[in-house]
């Protein structure tokens, strides 16, 4: 049985004159329990216990709680009480998910733009000296990273195609000159 306070009944969702829940009506509350029942984790982790558990609290709402607790024996060896604390820490939860996800698709866009920049490369080779590629593999990186750029002020949702044809003109001074943009603002 787990004998809490107000502030702990709160962190669980329960009534605030609730003191007491049983092990088993706290185990329901669990989302993706260890196959371990809590008890026996809490024995087994001897004098000192702590983890982090996910609740569906009785509204339906979903917090993760940190709990760490230590053994009171009153001198007697073997009790089984212990006298704990916790902690509501759902909105670092949340953000160590969007860190993972952000992770995850940094990584993914990494991976993509180094495929355009070897795309790129193998489309400026061909059979051209070296200064030449080199001159104009740089301008087309440069472009790809004004791109880049253009993406980034607007939070990677798009860019408006005429600034997007303006900016890839831009390493290309006499091309630039050759062709003229007309037209609604389209973003893609």
């Amino acid at each position: 049985e787990i004998i809490f306070d107000r502030q702990e009944a709160r962190l669980l969702g329960l009534p605030d004159d609730m003191k007491r829940l049983n092990l088993a009506d706290f185990n329901r509350m669990l989302i993706a329990p260890d196959t371990t029942p809590l008890e026996a984790r809490i024995s087994k982790a001897g004098p000192r216990f702590s983890d982090e558990l996910h609740l569906k609290r009785p509204d339906s709402s979903e917090h993760w709680l940190s709990f760490a607790a230590a053994a009171h024996t009153n001198g007697t060896q073997g009790a089984g009480r212990y006298i704990g604390l916790s902690f509501d820490v759902t909105e670092r939860k949340i953000n160590d998910d969007r860190s993972r996800l952000f992770t995850r698709e940094v990584q993914h866009r990494a991976k993509n733009l180094l495929a355009v920049v070897l795309a790129i490369a193998r489309q400026t080779a061909g059979k051209k000296e070296p200064a030449i590629f080199a001159e104009e593999f740089s301008n087309r990186v440069a472009a790809l990273s004004l791109t880049l750029d253009l993406l980034g002020r607007g939070n990677w949702q798009g860019v408006d195609l005429h600034e997007l044809f303006e900016t890839q003109f831009e390493p290309f001074v006499e091309a630039k000159e050759q062709v003229t943009f007309s037209g609604p603002s389209v973003k893609v």
